[in-house]
């Protein structure tokens, strides 16, 4: 073998900068003309471009996130590469070299082609070998991470209680996402009215770091049928479904469509509490992710089996109806508690309002003091909502982003602009402290009333309450407008 001295060095090679450099200086001693060298390497995970010129005091530059289609173009327009003298492109299924030797005077080198060839080919494997040796460490360290994530999660499960449902939730999905590198991670509820899954809570990795979901920005009114997508399906045959990569015949984004996702990796495991349906805890990674694997599988369905004991223990399923922000009901449970009530003014001679309650520009809020500033307007105006009302008799609903609906049963309107009046003068006395600044607030309300002998769908009550709002915010908002 002609290059015995370069191939008996590179085994002990384990750096691909280190061995691109050393493969440079064996290939400019070899030729011994004044030369520079570039390569460009490319798989999943490396994606970066060396260059290397013994006239820069033989220095390896490295250019990051470099396009293969511009590799050329960027050589060809940079004064100190006028030629390329030779090309060759190595191709396989995990990576892909585009190396080079130019020179800034054109040379030949036909003594050296079968030799640079040898030596080019040996540096290929060798790429191929540390890549190979990075995924396995890095396939263990994921591995280890996953086996601490349970084991700190149940540790937390056996010293801690969980009256928080926020921070339970919070804490469940936050250990799942993290324990696998999940890009996605959603707890879907079950309504056994209708038989379908809601997603309740959502966690997005987005900017290395993994945060909550604005429900209502986009999922708020977002149902899944049993046997639609693969969550549906999972419910369905109360089983798990793992797709390492995605069947489209199966897959259909429901969920990952509206907040921009693209995913082609899933695990979905139903959670099943006392052989009754409370929902399906699902994980995806997106195209650019790793898929996921059987032992990400595997580590999802443990905390998703502590997850579950502890949800049973402490009947924290009765959480499913209730806003994790503001701990109002949500806008899933309203659906279904309308149609109960409306149905018992149709068996009793009772009356019926609902209130319709939205925060006037609080738009400009969140765009003077910030998002988290917004959360605590919306978490005090829910307080003082729950403070005025009668206790488990009305029903206060987070409705949308800032609205809130009142439903307000054996109520006539007279009741109902009554309880009004309190709510409105109560927030707008308040002071919010917001980023060291005073700041008060307003809302504007809409009445709309339902008597025992006059009824009308669940859909006509909801409009005439959001029409007689639409009535407040145009005469000047903070004020009451009933749909009298």
């Amino acid at each position: 073998m002609k290059n015995r001295k370069f191939i008996d060095k590179i085994p002990s090679i384990t750096n691909a900068k280190v061995l691109t450099q050393y493969t440079f200086t064996y290939l400019n001693d070899l030729i011994k003309k004044d030369l520079n060298f570039s390569v460009y390497i490319f798989n999943k995970k490396y994606k970066f471009h060396y260059t290397y010129s013994l006239h820069e005091n033989n220095t390896l530059n490295e250019v990051f996130n470099k396009k293969i289609h511009e590799h050329n173009s960027f050589i060809k327009g940079n004064k100190n590469y006028s030629e390329i003298i030779y090309e060759i492109i190595s191709d396989n299924s995990s990576f892909k070299v585009h190396f080079l030797i130019l020179s800034s005077k054109y040379h030949t080198i036909p003594d050296h082609v079968d030799h640079i060839e040898e030596i080019l080919n040996y540096y290929s494997l060798q790429l191929n070998a540390i890549f190979q040796l990075d995924h396995q460490k890095e396939e263990t360290n994921s591995r280890e991470k996953g086996i601490i994530a349970v084991r700190e999660f149940a540790d937390l499960l056996n010293y801690l209680e969980f009256k928080d449902r926020n921070a339970f939730q919070s804490m469940f999905l936050g250990f799942t996402a993290e324990s696998i590198g999940a890009d996605r991670v959603t707890l879907y509820f079950y309504q056994a009215d209708n038989k379908k899954l809601y997603p309740s809570f959502v966690m997005v990795y987005k900017n290395k770091k993994l945060f909550p979901y604005d429900f209502y920005s986009e999922l708020k009114e977002t149902t899944i049928k049993t046997g639609e997508d693969v969550c549906g399906i999972a419910l369905e045959e109360k089983e798990p479904i793992h797709l390492e990569k995605l069947d489209r015949k199966i897959y259909k984004g429901i969920v990952d469509q509206k907040i921009g996702l693209k995913i082609n990796s899933i695990i979905s495991i139903p959670i099943i509490i006392r052989d009754n349906i409370f929902g399906v805890i699902e994980v995806a990674n997106e195209r650019k992710n790793k898929n996921l694997d059987e032992f990400d599988y595997y580590i999802v369905s443990i905390i998703s089996k502590l997850a579950v004991s502890k949800i049973e223990h402490s009947q924290l399923y009765n959480w499913a109806i209730i806003d994790n922000l503001t701990q109002l009901y949500n806008f899933h449970y309203f659906q279904t508690v309308l149609d109960k009530e409306m149905a018992r003014v149709k068996r009793h001679a009772h009356d019926l309002c609902v209130i319709m309650i939205d925060i006037d520009n609080f738009k400009v809020v969140n765009d003077t003091y910030g998002h988290p500033a917004g959360n605590i307007v919306l978490k005090t105006i829910s307080r003082i909502i729950r403070m005025s009302i009668r206790k488990s008799i009305d029903i206060p609903i987070r409705y949308g982003g800032d609205e809130f609906l009142l439903i307000l049963p054996e109520t006539n309107m007279k009741g109902a602009m009554h309880l009004s009046e309190r709510i409105l003068e109560s927030i707008r006395g308040h002071e919010f402290l917001l980023n060291n600044d005073q700041v008060f607030v307003t809302c504007s309300m809409g009445i709309s009333s339902l008597k025992h002998g006059k009824m009308i769908r669940k859909e006509e009550l909801i409009k005439k309450a959001d029409d007689a709002l639409y009535k407040s915010k145009n005469k000047g908002k903070n004020r009451i407008t009933s749909d009298g």
